[in-house]
């Protein structure tokens, strides 16, 4: 889904701990991310930024404080596809909630219910998009 309708779709439990990773991963290593475990190359331009840490965990190594009301536990295990243009500009395009449902959809894609050639296609035509605007 586009990132903007997927952040609006978050409860504020797992925005805090994503804007945070943005901010003080992404945002400072780009593409480079894909060489940590926060990222990971896609093909054709198209990577993934994977948060996959607890609230409480993103806030210390961001050097905030966790907010009093916030649940204790718990990986936020979010998905958000980005571009790259040049070194420094990233294009956020959308995100994804990880979990077991979405490992089964992407397990089901890599066994062919869905076709390879159709994802790279998508992927293909998401970062076309981008390129002409």
């Amino acid at each position: 889904m586009p990132f903007a309708v997927f952040v609006r779709s978050l409860n504020r439990y797992r925005v805090i701990p994503l804007e945070l990773a943005i901010d003080t991963v992404l945002a400072r290593q780009g593409h480079l991310v894909c060489a940590t475990e926060w990222g990971k190359p896609l093909g054709h331009g198209l990577y993934e930024f994977r948060l996959r840490r607890s609230l409480a965990t993103v806030c210390q190594e961001a050097g905030v404080s966790v907010p009093a009301d916030a649940p204790t536990g718990g990986k936020v295990l979010l998905g958000v596809f980005f571009a790259v243009h040049g070194d420094r500009i990233v294009l956020l395009l959308g995100g994804c909630h990880r979990s077991a449902h979405a490992d089964r959809a992407r397990g089901a894609a890599r066994g062919g219910l869905i076709g390879p050639g159709r994802m790279g296609a998508a992927r293909a035509w998401a970062v076309r998009g981008i390129v002409r605007n």
